[in-house]
């Protein structure tokens, strides 16, 4: 799935004429924190109870992250501001649904 989350940030990179500095900035540290925690983050596919949901549940919010990001440019700018907030939500929904499943892990 880290070449699914590298894929995704770097489409996200190749956007960047679509949107201002700031958001740019401020969405592309959010999304570079996902790849990284995915280079680290123990591999998927481990049994224990309850992370194969979640591990499902990861796997549909970074279809769902890349999908959203690929829409970028056919977006106006008013639908862009609302898609940019959706993006950033996902990205944060991950990294939490990340820590959930490494907590559980480690039990």
């Amino acid at each position: 799935m880290s070449v699914t989350v590298q894929e995704v940030y770097q489409n996200f990179l190749n956007h960047r004429t679509f949107l201002d500095s700031q958001t740019y900035r401020d969405i592309e540290a959010k999304i570079r924190k996902l790849k990284e925690r995915f280079q680290f983050c123990t591999p998927f596919g481990r049994s224990n109870s309850g992370v194969s949901e979640i591990e499902e549940d990861i796997h549909n919010q970074i279809t769902s992250l890349g999908k959203m990001i690929g829409d970028i440019p056919s977006k106006t700018k008013e639908e862009l501001g609302k898609l940019i907030k959706d993006i950033e939500d996902i990205t944060i929904r991950t990294l939490q649904t990340m820590e959930r499943r490494e907590k559980l892990l480690m039990k």
